[in-house]
């Protein structure tokens, strides 16, 4: 039972025996006035920050797709992350893959990449995998946004 609720039952069971029925209707309804009032205001604050997110993936995605480098990477190490989607009969699972990522024209560096893949392709992204990836050059080593190229 939320706060809330709780309060009104309290002011429910408090004006049976001391404040008149108007009295206690009209404190319930400036509570359930504020509380409308804190939703509106939260949600608006929680939209504002999500469009905000999602303007700087859609940024970074851009970004990666024009400006991208492909790069080859080995797997370092595999995680499993906290995710899974099922779709009809398929299942993907959101891994991290530590990888150690090996430029042609710059220094090799180390990151992680959160993807999900699908449970049945899970032997494929092994330790001592290579993988192609494309990364953005112009992101800190750490924060680079990573997207992995099909293999043919």
């Amino acid at each position: 039972m939320g706060l809330l609720q709780i309060i009104i039952a309290v002011l429910l069971t408090v004006q049976l025996f001391v404040i008149e029925w108007p009295v206690a209707k009209a404190i319930i309804g400036v509570i359930l006035l504020a509380d409308i009032i804190w939703f509106v205001v939260r949600w608006n604050r929680v939209s504002r920050e999500m469009d905000q997110r999602m303007a700087e993936m859609l940024a970074r995605k851009e970004r990666l797709e024009t400006g991208g480098i492909i790069a080859l990477a080995t797997i370092r190490k595999i995680d499993m992350g906290g995710t899974t989607v099922t779709t009809g009969v398929s299942r993907e699972l959101e891994v991290i893959l530590g990888l150690d990522v090996e430029p042609e024209n710059a220094a090799p560096f180390t990151t992680t990449m959160t993807t999900m893949v699908s449970e049945l392709h899970i032997p494929q992204y092994q330790p001592g995998r290579r993988l192609k990836i494309k990364y953005d050059p112009t992101e800190p080593t750490h924060n680079r946004p990573l997207e992995l190229i099909p293999q043919s």
